[in-house]
């Protein structure tokens, strides 16, 4: 059961995406989030009942995307009349009592949107852009899920707070009853003496080889993976392990299009048997067939042969269920029984030309179609792996797989 059901619009994933990682990581709680794009289908909205449902805590990430107004995806035209689907889940979750918490990512207020102010005006929101409010929701958010948490005695002195932040917290706050007599004397004659230090003092630095750069969207890692040990390594052959499946199924040791274990390959679209310059719906045909596995569409039979082919959902849900899984700084090595192992690198995906989320999201295709939308794949991160839902169009990774008995 995910203690935490997280709500947000899909404009701002880089963002949240990053959000959610913080929050497993500080608090250890499990938490649901759509990473395969099922919110924008009403098909799928017993989902995201469901999870809703099952959630202790609602966390909604406030931001100029999420108190938008409803647009029809084809013409482009606002609605008013219409909700949208964050509105749908936060005023589902308000219905059923769930405790429901609002996180700020780009400084927007509960007071900026109307339809939020009348039905969650007395909520105290989180403003995600101060270290000291992370701290605070991390603390919250264990002890509302049940955590025992360590309390601080009175003797004691609480964690503190860095001057940077209050003065910047308070500034930005009109609520707040700090003087700014206070503040502009702190800024005008105590900084120039060079008693405080802003920033973190590493935001150039290199980190166990990655090169990082500081930025108004957060810290990008700059690292082009595969590292170096394994770059320019002559291109090898796709060899199948035996990983003691019960299935008796073989796995590739790499990715379609990788020249060696480890490197990402190529990303194509569910169909698709070549890559493309561009990603987007629009680029997109879909084809009239539910499951291509094995079929003149299959991708990986048409690189390596009548014995190889796509996955199907069944076939990763037994990687999870049989095997274990160890992240390793850019990916998954995967564990059989019997010891053997193979590597799924975080490949990413593509939705218009660019490649996003590469070395912290993974997601694979199978051969299997839900509908003229979506088909079931393989998604992951750091902190979870799991099969579910992805848009046709996207472009994924594909490891491909064969039967034990095939040479």
């Amino acid at each position: 059961m995910h203690k935490i059901f997280i709500s947000y619009k899909r404009q701002d994933k880089d963002k949240v995406f990053h959000i959610v990682e913080e929050i497993k990581q500080k608090t250890g709680i499990d938490c649901w989030i759509d990473l395969e794009g099922i919110e924008s289908g009403d098909l799928f909205q017993n989902v995201i009942i469901d999870a809703i449902d099952k959630a202790d805590i609602v966390v909604f990430m406030l931001s100029k995307n999420f108190i938008a107004s409803y647009k029809d995806e084809k013409t482009g035209k606002v609605d008013l009349e219409k909700q949208t689907f964050p509105e749908k889940e936060v005023m589902y979750a308000l219905r059923h009592n769930k405790r429901l918490v609002p996180i700020s990512i780009d400084g927007t207020t509960l007071l900026d949107c109307k339809w939020l102010d009348f039905n969650c005006s007395g909520l105290d929101y989180i403003n995600w852009n101060y270290k000291f409010q992370q701290k605070k929701l991390f603390q919250n958010l264990k002890q509302w899920a049940g955590q025992n948490i360590e309390v601080i005695p009175k003797t004691k002195t609480a964690p503190t707070v860095s001057i940077k932040e209050k003065i910047i917290y308070f500034l930005k706050n009109p609520g707040c009853t700090i003087t700014i007599t206070i503040a502009l004397i702190l800024f005008v004659v105590v900084l120039p003496l060079g008693y405080f230090s802003f920033g973190d003092g590493d935001s150039n630095q290199s980190r166990n080889g990655v090169s990082h750069t500081l930025t108004s969207e957060g810290i990008h890692n700059k690292r082009r993976y595969p590292p170096d040990e394994v770059r320019g390594k002559v291109a090898q052959k796709t060899q199948s392990i035996d990983l003691g499946l019960s299935s008796g199924t073989l796995w590739a040791d790499m990715n379609i299009g990788a020249k060696f274990v480890g490197d990402y390959g190529d990303l194509y679209s569910w169909g698709e048997i070549e890559t493309k310059g561009d990603y987007r719906q629009s680029c997109y045909t879909d084809i009239n067939t539910m499951n291509i596995i094995g079929k003149e569409y299959d991708i990986a039979t048409n690189v390596l042969g009548n014995d190889w082919q796509l996955p199907s959902q069944a076939q990763f849900d037994e990687l999870i269920k049989e095997c274990s899984w160890e992240w390793n700084d850019y990916g998954f090595t995967v564990v059989g029984k019997n010891g053997n192992s193979i590597f799924l690198p975080a490949s990413g995906w593509i939705c218009s030309s660019i490649i996003e989320h590469k070395n912290r999201y993974g997601y694979y295709w199978t051969g299997d179609k839900i509908n003229s939308k979506f088909a079931k794949g393989l998604i992951f991160s750091k902190s979870e792996y799991k099969t579910g839902n992805g848009y046709l169009y996207y472009g994924r990774a594909v490891r491909a797989v064969r039967k034990k008995n095939s040479k």
